[in-house]
């Protein structure tokens, strides 16, 4: 077992994770593109005097054909591009070409930066599907074990629980979950879920407005943030006895 290597996710990838522009309502992703082309005309300090047929057009062209990726993706393709990051000469224009031309050197390092990366994940899909189950066991045993040792420590958990949490589970050795449990447990997640949100936030006011819609969503209960912040409560005070 001591041949197990944990690799770090790189930022490419954690991006192409995220939710695709596909995937959103047609309505969603408009919006998004709309948010996306008004941002980047500010960050390439585009006039209000050049000419809003083209921004209209790009925002068709990023709707119509930027769906297989997500937004987050888009936003650090044109970071790299202004940071002088991709192989394209920087210019103040904002046009369906010059996406195209963004997008298509975005792609081409990243495919290159994350080939490593991806030959390393498939080896080790490969390697779990060799796994017997005894190994699978004992790996999870141990994470239960590393989970259980930093609330001992710290009072506290700051790893990632979803997979100790779902192994418990199916273990049957977690409190029954019934309706009462799952409400205290969003109760108590909640305002946690709204100061991690708030302490992520910067001061645009397109972050503003973001920050505000996902602050009145988690007060509401609702989001994957607020579901594992509950798991992670939940293991804590399990392994607090």
């Amino acid at each position: 077992m001591s041949n197990i290597v944990i690799y770090e996710k790189p930022l490419l990838a954690v991006l192409e994770s995220h939710k695709k522009m596909r995937d959103y309502s047609d309505e969603e992703r408009m919006t998004i593109s709309k948010d996306l082309i008004k941002n980047l005309l500010n960050d390439l300090g585009v006039g209000k005097n050049s000419d809003t047929q083209h921004h209209i057009r790009a925002i068709k062209h990023t709707y119509d054909t930027l769906g297989h990726y997500t937004p987050e993706e888009v936003k650090h393709a044109f970071t790299m591009f202004i940071s002088h990051k991709l192989n394209i000469d920087v210019y103040q224009q904002l046009n369906s070409v010059v996406i195209g031309r963004v997008m298509r050197e975005y792609e081409i390092q990243k495919i290159d930066k994350l080939r490593l990366y991806k030959q390393k994940m498939a080896e080790l899909k490969n390697k779990e599907k060799e796994m017997s189950e005894e190994d699978k066991e004992f790996i999870m045993l141990e994470a239960v074990d590393r989970i259980k040792k930093e609330v001992q420590q710290n009072g506290t958990i700051v790893s990632n629980v979803i997979g100790v949490y779902m192994y418990l589970y199916s273990k049957g050795v977690l409190p029954e979950h019934t309706k009462e449990f799952k409400e205290k447990y969003t109760k108590l997640a909640i305002p946690i879920a709204r100061g991690e949100a708030a302490s992520k936030a910067t001061y645009s006011l397109d972050d503003h407005r973001k920050l505000k819609e996902r602050i009145e969503s988690i007060t509401q209960g609702k989001g994957e943030a607020i579901k594992n912040i509950a798991k992670r409560l939940i293991l804590t005070d399990y392994f607090k006895g």
